[in-house]
């Protein structure tokens, strides 16, 4: 698959618009996952996609093959929705997290009513919690935890080292425990939100 990416960047570099409109079709709904995560469903995760590739398009020519072409698309994707984030801090607008826990996703039944009433009283606080953490601690619990990605991967995609990530990584947990406590007698484990899988 890399070397046909390869390929496929080299069609756009000779000028030929369909080797991008490739990549986008191949890796769109990855990047709309991470956008739509950190940002939220209010704040049109779908427009910021479309910056996230525009980007890309823009800085092919300094893409040199060091990693894969996904790694270096989600470092841009990360860079964006960070720079998104700060706007929005500097301008005092929230960002909005409704509908999180209503994804679903792909090869996974709908749930039950109850279910859905449960996780979306899951995602309401998710959405508070996340809301309050530092952009480059909700961006690593979206890279490690949610999305799988190993603290080597991490590093690569935002340019630290190891150490750096889990530090964060650290912090963000200690963090989303905190801010997830609920009144004992919601009946809800008070770190329900806290139980993250970790990276590998």
């Amino acid at each position: 698959m890399e070397d046909n990416d390869f390929s496929l960047i080299e069609r756009c570099r000779r000028g030929d618009a369909t080797g991008f409109e490739e990549l986008y079709q191949r890796y769109v709904k990855r990047i709309y996952n991470l956008a739509y995560r950190m940002v939220g469903l209010a704040n049109d995760p779908e427009e910021l996609t479309q910056e996230i590739f525009l980007q890309a398009f823009k800085n092919l020519e300094h893409f040199k093959g060091e990693s894969s072409f996904y790694t270096w698309l989600y470092r841009v994707a990360a860079n964006t929705c960070l720079q998104f984030l700060r706007k929005k801090s500097r301008s005092k607008e929230t960002v909005n997290y409704d509908d999180l826990a209503d994804v679903q996703l792909e090869g996974h039944p709908s749930p039950d009513p109850l279910e859905k009433i449960e996780r979306r009283e899951l995602g309401r606080r998710i959405e508070t919690a996340l809301a309050e953490l530092p952009e480059n601690q909700r961006l690593v619990l979206i890279l490690g935890p949610i999305d799988g990605r190993s603290y080597e991967e991490m590093a690569e995609i935002l340019g630290v080292t190891v150490p750096i990530i889990k530090g964060r990584l650290h912090r963000a947990r200690e963090n989303i425990r905190r801010l997830c406590k609920v009144d004992a007698d919601s009946g809800a484990p008070e770190e329900a939100c806290g139980h993250e899988r970790e990276a590998e």
